[in-house]
């Protein structure tokens, strides 16, 4: 943890100022430009310690993560056996080319490998059959900018629902197009 300490103890001017830094440009502001530079910096900086591991005690004696990666794999393949859908591995990054260091019990892979991903279908809209349901239709366009997801504008019926992808409990939404 003196390496923390270290960090922090360097970069603290960054974590006490806070001040506002106009960016550069001609004419009167509205102030809607202006950056808070202490607090941008100390994301950065508190986001560079957690992608190295320096955030939270290393447990060295827990299972290494070759092997819970192994595990996690398997976990995979028993839930892709039983949806019948097939498992695509993508290649693991190589470490040379990789410029951030990471502690000696973490392992690089892809976050594809993790889980299972797979892209939302629309159904046709031009089908009168698959919507004016009961089931809520959650689009690209329902989910801003800031996280939310708002009330639902489509609604499904039990056609639709057949003709898209349905998400259940715990599953991780990502918007790509649209939002």
């Amino acid at each position: 943890m003196t390496d923390v300490k270290q960090l922090i103890t360097e970069h603290l001017d960054i974590w006490l100022t806070a001040e506002t830094e106009k960016k550069s440009g001609r004419g009167r502001s509205s102030g809607s430009n202006d950056t808070i530079y202490g607090v941008q910096k100390l994301r950065e900086l508190i986001l560079d310690l957690a992608i190295r591991g320096k955030l939270t005690e290393q447990f060295t004696k827990s299972e290494s993560s070759d092997d819970l990666y192994k595990r996690i794999l398997l976990a995979k393949q028993d839930l892709l056996k039983s949806s019948n859908q097939k498992i695509k591995l993508l290649t693991d990054p190589d470490i040379g080319e990789l410029k951030i260091s990471i502690p000696k019990n973490w392992l690089w892979v892809r976050l594809g490998n993790l889980g299972i991903t797979s892209t939302g279908r629309t159904p046709k809209t031009s089908n009168e059959s698959n919507f004016n349901g009961d089931i809520p239709f959650i689009g690209p366009g329902q989910v801003t900018t800031d996280n939310r997801i708002l009330l639902a504008e489509k609604f499904l019926t039990d056609i639709g629902v057949q003709e898209s992808t349905l998400a259940v409990k715990d599953d991780i939404l990502t918007v790509c197009i649209g939002g």
